[in-house]
């Protein structure tokens, strides 16, 4: 009996640890079966965060699968995803989800396909990079008026070169 007992408090230890590392990641996590025919289930377990992302409830969550989610243009990634559900695949890609509330969410995507108790399932970690996105583009826009400005100065020191191109 004291042997079924330590098995007991090992496999809760287990348990407990598991929850703690999935509900006190950064990012939010998805986990999914494979179907037949690159189908996906509806998700099996998704932490606090991928609500938080998402603006649902874990219950609603649980009735949906990232196709759900998903802008049309990453279903290509999931679908690839499926349709290879027998060996260990991994994907990074960025794609665009759908809040509740009807905005976008820029994401970056990083998937795994492996077996869970025989069956194909996909876990997926995702990143809100909606800071990332901003920065890049008020970093484009910098450049590029620093670019013209370059070019407006070039022009104003040599106006024999700066009178070929506007005639070019």
């Amino acid at each position: 009996i004291s042997e079924r007992i330590q098995s007991e408090k090992k496999l809760e230890y287990s348990e407990r640890r598991y929850r703690l590392l999935f509900n006190n990641a950064n990012d939010a996590i998805f986990v999914q079966h494979i179907l037949a025919e690159g189908h996906y289930s509806d998700f099996i377990e998704v932490n606090q965060v991928a609500c938080n992302l998402l603006g649902y409830n874990q219950d609603t969550l649980c009735k949906h699968s990232m196709l759900d989610y998903a802008r049309p243009d990453a279903l290509h990634h999931l679908s690839s995803q499926a349709s290879r559900p027998s060996s260990e695949v991994q994907q990074l890609f960025e794609t665009v989800l759908l809040h509740a509330d009807g905005h976008q969410i820029p994401v970056e995507v990083s998937s795994h396909t492996f077996e869970l108790m025989g069956q194909p399932t996909v876990l997926s970690i995702v990143r809100d990079i909606t800071e990332r996105k901003q920065s890049m583009e008020a970093l484009r826009r910098s450049l590029e008026g620093t670019v013209q400005a370059m070019g407006r100065v070039v022009e104003a020191r040599d106006a024999y070169t700066a009178g070929h191109e506007r005639r070019g």
